[in-house]
């Protein structure tokens, strides 16, 4: 069974989701639960690659753990702007083969 964004769709004010193991290939779409978010668990997925501005909307998270997908490259401002609340970033960097800007 493969998950579903729209799942994702109608949560409000959810502080936590784990959505790891679950062979996402991209960021899901949050839409309003983003806004409250305050740990994502993304973890051993199948994510190759971040694209720009994937966590713009998530304006209260502190935690972030991507470990153990496939990130291959870094596009500049894949992550959380300069007032974000980002506090814990748990994430492989051994697998990227290249990086196009420096993590936070």
């Amino acid at each position: 069974m493969s998950f579903r964004s729209s799942l994702l769709a109608d949560l409000h004010a959810t502080k936590y989701i784990d959505v790891s193991y679950n062979d996402l290939r991209e960021i899901p779409v949050f839409n309003d639960s983003a806004q409250t978010l305050v740990d994502l668990n993304l973890r051993n997925n199948d994510i190759r690659t971040l694209r720009v501005g994937d966590f713009y909307i998530f304006d209260a998270l502190s935690v972030l753990n991507m470990k153990d997908n496939e990130l291959r490259t870094l596009p500049n401002h894949s992550w959380v702007d300069n007032d974000n609340n980002l506090t814990g970033l748990n994430i492989n960097i051994t697998l990227i083969t290249s990086k196009t800007s420096s993590l936070p």
